[in-house]
């Protein structure tokens, strides 16, 4: 609890790494809000006294009844992962309210605000708030970092994104009809093998004969189309935002932070959070924090 006193002697201090004033104009944007407080949470922790005007005299603010909920609904909704500051009001007599907001130093890995655009992250250095790139904030994420996949993965995905690359960019379509024509293509170069090899008659189910470059013909169809079908997982979801290109954004490292078990299936599902980059412009991004099924050597 900060007492009158306490708070009276920070107001003596300037803006710095762990402090920071802002009028009551601030619960009107609460992107800057939010801003403010995951930046504290990726530094050292500080304090944001609501209700000081930039000259550090006191505004004369009265407190009212929304204002705590306003406060801790975007530290929840607006942060991930989400804040939980220490929320307190202080009263001066014949001044006004003053709000005193503590945000405590990040345990784990970086907060984010959350925007229209994606996921943004800020730092507090020195008096002010500076957004970090991705390629920054890497480095310090407080988690252990995993293999994306192993080599001969990361090999097969790569020739896969590298191969259906060429066919997406000769047929010029849409990213779903693409997977959708990859799905029908693949299913039929699997099915038409096996209808082909095999007959039903009497009830019973004969293998035909077939010349050795037929047999070979049929084989080559059948792993083919099995390949292909394995590649359908690699197509991509998302495009790079920057270059708008689909196959040259992909996940380029990753970590995992806290695991849970999942109770309907008695499963581990780990936090995880992934860099993407592309290869084409250079961008990079980290996403949002979630859990899946990893595997942890």
């Amino acid at each position: 609890m900060t007492t009158t006193k306490e708070l009276l002697e920070l107001l003596k201090q300037d803006e710095g790494l762990t402090l920071e004033f802002k009028d009551s104009r601030i619960f009107s944007d609460s992107f800057k809000l939010a801003t403010i407080l995951t930046a504290f949470a990726n530094a050292e922790g500080g304090i944001l006294l609501v209700g000081i005007k930039d000259d550090k005299s006191i505004e004369g603010m009265t407190a009212k009844k929304g204002h705590e909920e306003h406060i801790m609904n975007i530290a929840s909704d607006k942060c991930d992962p989400s804040l939980t500051p220490k929320f307190q009001k202080v009263s001066i007599a014949e001044k006004g309210d003053i709000y005193v907001i503590r945000v405590l130093e990040r345990q784990g890995p970086y907060h984010a605000v959350k925007t229209k655009g994606g996921y943004k992250f800020f730092i507090r250095v020195g008096s002010t708030v500076r957004e970090m790139p991705p390629s920054e904030l890497s480095i310090g994420e407080r988690g252990v970092e995993i293999s994306v996949g192993s080599g001969w993965a990361k090999f097969w995905s790569w020739l896969g994104r590298k191969i259906l690359y060429k066919f997406y960019r000769r047929l010029d379509v849409n990213i779903i009809k693409f997977q959708i024509g990859l799905v029908i293509v693949s299913s039929l170069l699997i099915v038409a093998p096996i209808l082909l090899m095999f007959r039903i008659e009497d009830g019973e189910v004969v293998v035909l004969s077939y010349p050795l470059w037929a047999l070979f013909a049929l084989a080559t169809s059948l792993i083919t189309g099995a390949i292909f079908f394995d590649w359908v997982s690699y197509t991509p979801r998302t495009k790079c935002p920057e270059c708008k290109s689909y196959f040259s954004f992909h996940a380029a490292r990753k970590w995992v932070f806290e695991k849970r078990t999942v109770k309907e299936e008695l499963e581990e599902e780990w936090k995880t959070r992934t860099l993407k980059r592309c290869e084409k412009c250079g961008y990079e991004t980290l996403g949002k924090l979630t859990y899946e099924s990893v595997s942890i050597e």
